[in-house]
């Protein structure tokens, strides 16, 4: 769902379609991995259309928070909500939220009349409700003019700001359905992160699509599935007024036109479920229903989502109708020969597989010994050496300080690694005593951040307690004397400074 400040809390987002286990809290990724990257087939369109889509988002929609606080501010300094609030709880209690109008009642009754506002001004259907029901409107009947006229003056100001937004100028809104936005839709996004999801899942799919089909083709046949996307969100309630964008309508038809060009020939997946993933061999065609069965359930069983899944599922169906029109009226615009080309996974990707196909049948010590050949072959991984230190940890097994001694000799490049390492460690207490010290300086080093700082200390202390004159604890100390520096935390700076100054001293 697009963040609120942005767009209008009823805007629908085709999301980027998967494959997902509701029922059991699961979600699981299904896709396929058949052909691989290579520049021989660059897919100049898909850039383009890439490009595209990030130029609109930044350049284009990036004035939408400004326009929508615009029309904030406006309806705050018109003075609406005086007018409009008692109209506006009559319309929450005919369309059943109550949830809501609690809510909203309690903020108004503590003076927070902005939250108000922004649900009233983001919830374009009850200015329609407004319209039809004006004698609920409130008029201060010692002003002469404040009256309906002068209402729906003011009311205007904000509207004018609110409907500039992106989604209403571009989206597709069924009540008022053109061929412009049918195409403009696919082009603007929610907020930035269903801009990167969307780009991800285009740019994984579309390369192999773009070079069996030409990039021309591509384009048309890309844009063509977005428009049956469109409308068939749209002929599902053709009164609605709920902005659609995205390009998940497009990308689904991309999917489904991968699939198409495979047809029943087996190609390679890519799953993933819960903590388990690897890779499988199916029939092309086999998945599209999966694909169409799980957005029509969706769209049945998570009415309120916000996702636009018809979206989805016009995309997938024009996907696979337009490929199935390509092989039966002009095959020749498919280029058969790297369809047919034989691209065999790297060894690393195939070693890569191995250890992910034991995790998911619990093969989980031929999984400890398929991550260590790995390893052995390409090179230490935080990824996997994390892994690796989980599996031996689940089982229980006596080698799991080896396993969590060879995490810390690999470096975490990320943030989120770092965090993961720190996690590890405060989860391996009982194995902190049979930790040598150089280990444990280049973990504290590794994990050396503001969020860290006290669990640092800690390995410190208990290290300096044991062995105070080893000049491993200088450079540390150093580093802590310098983090609190920075953190104007003069007392604890000097101490730890003191401590690698009487280290180095002892050490000379």
């Amino acid at each position: 769902m697009a963040d609120r400040s942005a767009t209008p809390k009823h805007l629908k987002l085709p999301l980027t379609p998967v494959l997902s286990l509701y029922a059991l809290g699961i979600s699981m990724i299904v896709l396929p991995t058949e052909k691989r990257f290579d520049w021989k087939h660059a897919p100049i369109m898909l850039f383009s259309i890439a490009l595209l889509n990030i130029l609109v988002f930044f350049l284009y929609q990036s004035a939408d928070d400004t326009k929508y606080n615009n029309a904030l501010e406006a309806y705050d300094r018109n003075n609406l909500l005086q007018s409009e609030w008692p109209a506006f709880q009559n319309y929450l209690l005919e369309e059943n939220e109550k949830e809501l109008l609690t809510g909203l009642r309690q903020a108004y009754s503590e003076e927070y009349y902005y939250d108000v506002i922004e649900y009233i001004v983001g919830d374009d259907a009850f200015y329609q409700y407004i319209l039809n029901h004006e004698e609920q409107l409130v008029f201060d009947p010692y002003r002469v003019n404040d009256d309906f006229p002068n209402w729906k003056r003011r009311r205007q100001e904000v509207d004018d700001y609110f409907y500039s937004i992106s989604s209403f100028q571009g989206g597709v809104i069924p009540e008022t359905l053109n061929p412009v936005t049918l195409i403009s839709y696919q082009f603007l996004h929610g907020d930035f992160y269903h801009l990167l999801g969307n780009l991800f899942f285009l740019i994984f799919c579309g390369f192999a699509v773009e070079a069996a089909l030409g990039a021309w083709l591509f384009l048309g046949l890309y844009l063509a599935s977005g428009v049956i996307g469109g409308l068939l969100y749209a002929v599902i309630d053709l009164s609605s007024q709920v902005p659609l964008v995205g390009a998940s309508g497009s990308i689904s038809g991309v999917m489904a036109m991968y699939l198409g060009i495979f047809r029943l020939r087996k190609i390679e997946f890519f799953y993933w479920i819960f903590v388990f993933a690897g890779y499988f061999r199916a029939p092309a065609l086999l998945i599209l229903p999966f694909y169409i069965g799980k957005e029509l359930l969706d769209f049945y069983f998570n009415p309120n989502s916000g996702v636009a899944f018809m979206c989805h599922t016009g995309g997938f169906i024009g996907g696979g109708l337009l490929m199935a029109f390509c092989y039966k009226f002009k095959p020749d615009l498919i280029n058969n020969e790297y369809v047919e080309e034989d691209q065999q996974l790297p060894a690393e990707q195939q070693s890569l597989a191995k250890i992910y196909a034991h995790i998911d049948h619990f093969r989980f010590d031929q999984a400890l010994k398929a991550i260590d050949l790995h390893q052995k072959e390409y090179g230490e991984e935080f990824e996997l050496s994390l892994l690796s230190y989980h599996i031996s940890q689940a089982l229980g097994k006596t080698s799991r300080l080896n396993h969590l001694l060879a995490l810390i000799q690999v470096r975490p490049f990320s943030a989120q690694q770092v965090q993961q390492l720190a996690k590890a460690w405060e989860e391996s207490e009982p194995l902190h005593e049979n930790v040598d010290v150089k280990s444990s300086v280049k973990l504290a080093i590794n994990i050396l951040t503001p969020d860290n700082l006290t669990q640092v200390e800690t390995l410190f202390n208990r290290l300096h307690d044991k062995q105070p004159n080893d000049p491993a604890l200088i450079g540390l100390a150093q580093k802590l004397s310098f983090l609190f520096e920075k953190q104007k935390n003069k007392a604890k700076a000097k101490h730890y400074q003191a401590i690698a100054d009487q280290n180095t001293l002892g050490s000379l």
